[in-house]
């Protein structure tokens, strides 16, 4: 499986508990594969991870707006595109 890494080394290299990832396989936000019962992310997975992870620290959002702007956003994910995604979400919100 090239390209692809333990949950755990992609937790260690993120810098982040194993539960954190979880959390985020959990949401839907990431997606494993499985071989010899060993759970796997590839390195687009873990690029997602990073940016989700960058989102929650410098924009400080909550899971539905990550989980809209991720939604809303195809890679290479972008910044610039957060503060217009989150204006069509609060658009769409009714108040």
């Amino acid at each position: 499986m090239s390209n692809y890494s333990p949950v755990g080394v992609v937790a260690r290299r993120l810098g982040i508990a194993e539960p954190a990832v979880q959390e985020m396989l959990d949401l839907g936000w990431l997606k494993t594969e499985k071989k010899n019962g060993i759970s796997f992310l590839d390195g687009h997975q873990e690029y997602r991870a990073r940016f989700i992870l960058a989102l929650r620290a410098k924009k400080t959002l909550d899971n539905s707006q990550i989980s809209f702007i991720l939604a809303e956003q195809e890679p290479p994910y972008s910044f610039q595109q957060v503060d217009a995604i989150l204006a069509r979400m609060a658009a769409l919100t009714p108040a």
